[in-house]
């Protein structure tokens, strides 16, 4: 089998995982599974059973029992990892919530502007991204864009944490992109907004298809400088994106205690960190049909996801 053709099947091409020594979690063929080196063992049956097999499973309920296997390094009969299907590693996400603007030339403000993602949106690291038939879609219109983000998942519940111990609650780090639909997002017009004409910023960024994650959770653990990531975008081999995240307006840890101001964070929810803007502060391209999008986090990985248009049947409701 050809690159290509792992890349279309969901299968990993080799070398777009950096290895590091570690924990680092991934759905591999729809099971729990840990990556170690190119090897990915089996979390149920490196545990004898006592582990479940389900990535939500397995990251909702035993978090710390994965960690403890994974310290010990005390299992064997792995798969070598071009053999396998990697699926998101958060595969059923409670919530996704997103945060905007959270780069500069944005100013810091009091608080950051964070909307919902529906869960439904989620992807794996290979899938493809199914752009929406304008014609299925109120105004008539879409305009597709990609988001590279920093993604943090929550391992643990928690309310009003503060910032110095809130990544304590977190299971780590996984690459993200917010793909976001702009006609609907922004809306029929520009502000200042009427009843009439509100944008509608949950649904362009909740489309089915539109928020890959993987190729692996990664635990903080991995990081010498979690704080300083460089997160990267290319589209059809063009780099559109180049962002570190110590130039965030909120750090990771600052958006996870602020959430926390507001609700119980609940294991397996995903805080998808914002975008800057395109490299040279060129406009940010508009998606379409055979498009190639190679999203990038140093320590983490890359995914690749090929743009598809919809197929949908306009004579059925």
């Amino acid at each position: 089998m050809t690159t290509d053709e792992r890349t279309t099947a969901g299968r990993l091409p080799v070398g777009c995982i950096a290895v590091v020594c570690g924990m680092r979690f991934v759905n591999a063929d729809g099971r729990a599974g840990l990556l170690v080196g190119d090897v990915v063992f089996d979390v149920e049956r490196a545990s004898s059973g006592r582990l479940p097999a389900d990535p939500m499973d397995a990251l909702t309920g035993h978090w710390d029992e994965i960690a403890q296997l994974a310290a010990t390094g005390d299992f064997d009969g792995g798969v070598p990892l071009a053999e396998v299907r990697l699926g998101p590693p958060v595969p059923r996400p409670p919530m996704i919530l997103s945060v905007v603007a959270n780069f500069p030339p944005r100013p810091r403000s009091p608080f950051p502007m964070v909307v919902g993602k529906s869960p439904s949106a989620i992807a794996g690291p290979f899938d493809a991204i199914v752009l929406p038939d304008p014609r299925r879609l109120p105004l008539g219109q879409a305009w597709v864009i990609p988001e590279p983000e920093l993604g943090v998942v929550m391992a643990a519940g928690g309310r009003h944490l503060p910032p110095a111990q809130s990544l304590e609650a977190v299971a780590g780090f996984v690459v993200a992109q917010d793909v976001t639909e702009r006609a609907h997002e922004f809306g029929p017009a520009p502000p200042p907004w009427t009843w009439e004409q509100l944008p509608a910023k949950t649904l362009g960024k909740s489309i089915d298809t539109f928020c890959p994650i993987g190729p692996a959770l990664v635990s903080l653990d991995e990081f010498s400088h979690p704080e300083r990531l460089i997160e990267r975008c290319w589209i059809n081999g063009t780099l559109r994106f180049e962002h570190c995240a110590a130039d965030m307006c909120w750090s990771a840890a600052e958006l996870v205690s602020l959430l926390s101001a507001f609700m119980t964070l609940a294991p397996g929810m995903l805080c998808l960190c914002g975008c800057g803007g395109a490299v040279d502060e060129a406009p940010i391209p508009f998606l379409a049909p055979g498009d190639e999008v190679r999203t990038e986090i140093e320590g983490i990985g890359t995914m690749i996801n090929v743009c598809v248009a919809e197929q949908t049947d306009l004579n059925r409701p």
